[in-house]
């Protein structure tokens, strides 16, 4: 279907809204209110106005023109979802929206924002950019995409849901975070990420697909009490009781009342997770700011015992929930049976829904065949999806979210007859999995210092992948979790024993195939006489490589050591939850190469 002119049009009335608040550009990020990766519908303005789905981007409109601006995972993405006649693609990374700004507007220019999409930290780096080019930016109340989006859909109404898996009451968790407020000499703390609040009070909720989490703020006492602003619609039986005392609940939109009235005390705030408004209504009610990363996130990253055994758990079944899809994929395509993107990807959620404790898919599946696996990002739903039998290679990144762990995995699967080429691209990038894997490291040691070991078997062949090698992942919570990752490009809070990681290293052959492998680890203390702390991953994620695709002449008698005792884990864990065919087939995958 052609949306060009759809797409002109809503530019068009936009440009008109411009016109009327006496704007020469708009900059808008793929975000809400709540600084979410993943969107609720009425949250969606880029993909309205433009037709880009992903999870990060920002576009900028002015007068005359219309960019784009996405990370390395969705170039290709906008180039099919985007009219490239209304639209310029841009590197979010290598050419940023202020700097295109600074470029194509002149002094004098206003840009416009709405200050709730916008974390105040992006903000003040905007205003620094512009401000060398004589440019003002603007914060304007009423959102410009929401007065021209007439059918915008209306928030969801799902109940708060009281999670008994996090193995520490809410009222330990907030005289922890109070404790710190009291070390900096702070009366409150601002917490504006959904993630962090549902942590903080052992809630989680269905407001946002694929992040169980419900859309709130709260402010944080030194008291250890809480004020919580939320939809008071969504409050269940037991919430109370459920939450522990010093818990007082206000509706979401009194949140900037409650700010004017800390006039004169010290508040603890993260520029980096608050909204741009909300932090200029802190910076108005004359309350002094102490700027910190919210303390919330590193400590729902470490996971406790009972969430650690949760993820094991999780695991198990999410490792026979992929280990049956794998079963009855091998069957199909021996049997000679077509199926498309589609199908395949609503078959693996199926058999995850059959699971124990399973609540929804952690992210929107990248079922993708052949040269749709070069896609980072690939959704299917946004496209026609690609049929069985002419490609040689399927490459499945999925995970689900369970009320005691959420997991992430990624296997590339042989479907057809593949290249020697396409086998030595899919060794290397196991032997940088492997590689990063099984490193050891002293505490205090970064994601940025340990990216390069998954990359270095890709970078001594000329090759590389533009993306992160691995991410935080929430205890029933977002499946990115900061502050753990793994990046050439941004740093990071330093990993510790008791975060849940994922490693995932790929190579992506534009139109003709992808690769990548990924498991969740948890990073754990290594026992013995180390001169210093030392730390190693420790595999959560039960499913089986696709020996098939390797090039044996590749692999270290080390690295074919670590992928035998990798599958002996998966078959002595898994293989008795399966019927007789599936066993059979899980020992034929798992055999000893």
């Amino acid at each position: 279907m052609n949306h060009k002119p759809l797409f002109a049009e809503r530019l068009r009335a936009l440009r008109e809204q411009m016109s009327k608040e006496g704007l020469d550009a708009c900059l808008l990020p793929t975000s809400d209110a709540f600084q979410s990766e993943y969107l609720p519908p009425q949250s969606r303005q880029v993909e309205w106005l433009c037709g880009f789905s992903g999870e990060n981007g920002a576009i900028v409109v002015t007068h005359e023109s219309a960019a784009i601006f996405v990370d390395g995972r969705f170039m290709v993405q906008i180039t099919r979802q985007a009219p490239a006649d209304l639209f310029q693609y841009c590197h979010i990374h290598n050419h940023p929206p202020a700097q295109w700004l600074g470029q194509n507007l002149a002094a004098g220019s206003k840009v416009g924002i709405d200050g709730y999409l916008h974390s105040a930290g992006d903000v003040e780096q905007h205003r620094k950019i512009l401000a060398e080019h004589g440019i003002e930016l603007i914060d304007v109340t009423d959102n410009l995409v929401n007065r021209i989006w007439l059918d915008r859909p209306a928030p969801g109404q799902h109940p708060i849901i009281l999670l008994s898996t996090s193995g520490q009451a809410s009222l330990d968790k907030r005289l922890k975070m109070a404790q710190i407020l009291e070390e900096r000499h702070c009366n409150a703390l601002l917490v504006t990420h959904p993630e962090c609040v549902c942590w903080l009070l052992n809630i989680r909720g269905r407001d946002i697909p694929c992040t169980p989490v419900v859309m709130s703020y709260a402010l944080l006492h030194q008291d250890g009490s809480v004020d919580l602003f939320v939809d008071t619609d969504k409050l269940v039986d037991g919430f109370h009781e459920h939450v522990g005392d010093g818990v007082n609940v206000h509706p979401l939109d009194h949140i900037e009342t409650a700010l004017a009235a800390l006039a004169g005390q010290t508040v603890h705030i993260d520029p980096d997770e608050t909204p741009a408004r909300l932090y200029a209504q802190l910076a108005s009610s004359e309350a002094l700011l102490r700027q910190y990363k919210d303390p919330c996130l590193l400590a729902k990253a470490r996971k406790n015992p009972t969430e650690i055994a949760g993820f094991r758990r999780a695991h198990i079944r999410d490792g026979i929930a992929m280990c049956q899809f794998l079963a009855w994929l091998d069957a199909q395509v021996t049997a000679g049976t077509t199926h498309d993107e589609g199908t395949l990807a609503e078959k693996i959620e199926a058999l995850r829904s059959e699971q124990p404790l399973y609540i929804e898919p952690s992210f929107a599946t990248i079922s993708s065949l052949g040269p749709n696996a070069a896609l980072c990002h690939y959704d299917h739903r946004y496209h026609t999806p690609r049929a069985m039998g002419s490609d040689g290679i399927y490459l499945l990144d999925s995970g689900g979210h369970y009320f005691d762990g959420t997991t992430d995995v990624t296997r590339t699967i042989q479907v057809g007859a593949v290249s020697d080429w396409c086998k030595q691209m899919y060794t290397l990038v196991l032997k940088g999995h492997i590689a990063l894997a099984t490193c050891r490291f002293p505490a205090n040691t970064t994601g940025l210092q340990l990216d390069m070991c998954a990359r270095l078997p890709l970078w001594q062949q000329g090759y590389d992948y533009d993306h992160g090698t691995g991410h935080g992942v929430g205890h029933c919570l977002g499946v990115h979790e900061l502050p753990p990752l793994f990046s050439n490009r941004f740093d990071s809070e330093p990993l510790e024993a008791g975060m849940v990681v994922t490693i995932e290293p790929g190579y992506y052959r534009a139109d003709q195939w992808g690769v990548r492998h990924e498991n969740e680890y948890e990073v754990v203390p290594v026992a013995g006489d180390n001169e210093v702390e030392t730390l190693a991953f420790r595999p959560l994620t039960l499913v089986p490589f696709d020996t098939r695709l390797l090039d044996r002449s590749l692999l270290s008698t080390a690295e074919i050591d670590w992928l035998n005792h990798y599958h002996e884990q998966v078959v002595e864990q898994i293989g008795p939850a399966l019927n007789l065919a599936e066993e059979l087939w899980l020992a034929e995958a798992c055999k000893a190469v």
